[in-house]
């Protein structure tokens, strides 16, 4: 029979878990994460978060999944549910805030609002804008990626490339590398999780790969430079490096 100590007001506690059964819904959660980007995505392009922030701004602190519906340009009778659906998800993983109202006919209604990290995903805010970021990364022709930067290339072509900019540069003179850098180890960090997704996205091109600061040092001192340096780091994961003739 089920376990009579689970919290009746929170079907979801993480108190009431077995170690067992964290485990089992965390590689359930791994086995699926195909799920939440593509949501995010279509949610980019309908304009979710650029729409809840404006009818935030105007009538109130949230918005219903009907009201959102009433924006969009296209209309049928399942659209409010879906666009629930949707938005539940982006709420677990704090793009969006929910609370619930009651409707004129006495009803529940969950109704949703920006998070200060949903902000990110609205054109013009004043924090920066990442959505292009995510809608790149489903953009149909993200296989001919073009062969630009260093994670794009094997550490031959590298070195070819470095080496070139080595012999180009005046005495004294710099090249500026700007990259993710991957921990020395795995670390079970955000910074980390992002770097490694993007270290798994590489697999896109033929060498691709993201590097560690070590990996990048040596790539310096073998393409003919002399001194290494981070110059500085944002979100302590990508870093402003230095190669210097």
């Amino acid at each position: 029979m089920g376990d009579s100590s689970v919290n009746k007001n929170n079907l979801f506690a993480t108190s009431a878990r077995q170690p067992e059964d964290s485990a089992c819904l965390s590689a359930m959660l791994h086995s699926t994460n195909l799920v939440y980007p593509a949501v995010l995505n279509a949610a980019i392009e309908l304009n979710l978060f650029e729409i809840i922030a404006k009818g935030t701004t105007a009538g109130g602190s949230f918005m219903s999944s009907h009201e959102i519906a009433a924006k969009l340009p296209t209309h049928h009778p399942e659209l409010p549910n879906r666009l629930d659906r949707m938005l539940r998800l982006l709420a677990s993983y704090s793009l969006l805030t929910s609370s619930t109202r009651i409707t004129h006919h006495g009803a529940t209604q969950t109704v949703y609002g920006l998070s200060p990290v949903g902000n990110y995903f609205v054109p013009n805010g004043s924090r920066g804008y990442l959505a292009s970021f995510t809608t790149f990364l489903f953009y149909p022709a993200l296989l001919q990626v073009w062969y630009a930067v260093c994670h794009n290339w094997s550490d031959e072509k590298c070195l070819n490339f470095l080496s070139n900019c080595h012999k180009a540069l005046s005495p004294n003179g710099k090249v500026v590398v700007v990259e993710f850098i991957l921990p020395e180890e795995p670390e079970q960090t955000e910074e980390s999780q992002l770097v490694s997704t993007l270290d798994n996205l590489m697999f896109i091109t033929v060498g691709g790969r993201e590097r560690t600061q070590k990996q990048y040092e040596n790539l310096c001192k073998l393409s003919g430079f002399s001194n290494f340096q981070v110059a500085c780091r944002a979100f302590s994961c990508l870093g402003v490096m230095e190669f210097y003739k």
